[in-house]
């Protein structure tokens, strides 16, 4: 498997890896064409060196999106002025759940966060999505938290 930094070609199959589940269904647009929101959201994300999508793909097609997530730093002033890295819109392809992809690419991101000396990596996921936290706490990740959020 190859992890590397997503492109602009990649997005039509992120976007549909994003709506393939019953919550991404309800927010995700993923039609034959990709709405401009995201063409832009890509774009802002490529120009921020503090946030980065990664892509997962079979080392045989490299065009193939198998997986993906959005990783991005956030100096604090907490911890002593520690970096956390936040790890966003994990999803892997229903076809290839339970082949180690999701693990392989956590592992490939807990390195990107040490190697940019991130000292937390913190991620949220939906209460509703219990076989996702059980698979974050089976890599290591504690639930240590309650999250807040305010729709705008």
């Amino acid at each position: 498997m190859i992890f590397r930094e997503a492109e602009l070609y990649d997005l039509a199959q992120i976007v549909h890896l994003l709506a393939d589940d019953p919550l991404g269904k309800q927010r995700e647009q993923a039609g034959k064409n990709i709405p401009q929101f995201y063409i832009d959201a890509f774009h802002n994300i490529k120009n921020d060196k503090n946030s980065m999508i990664y892509v997962a793909c079979d080392e045989n097609d490299l065009k193939a999106v198998i997986g993906c997530f959005q990783i991005t730093y956030t100096q604090y002033l907490s911890r002593c002025g520690s970096k956390r890295a936040t790890i966003e819109s994990v999803r892997v392809k229903k076809t290839t759940r339970n082949n180690g992809v999701g693990t392989q690419m956590l592992n490939f991101a807990i390195a990107e966060a040490k190697k940019n000396q991130a000292t937390i990596i913190q991620l949220t996921t939906d209460k509703t999505r219990t076989d996702a936290k059980r698979f974050y706490e089976r890599i290591g990740f504690k639930d240590t938290h309650n999250g807040m959020k305010l729709e705008l």
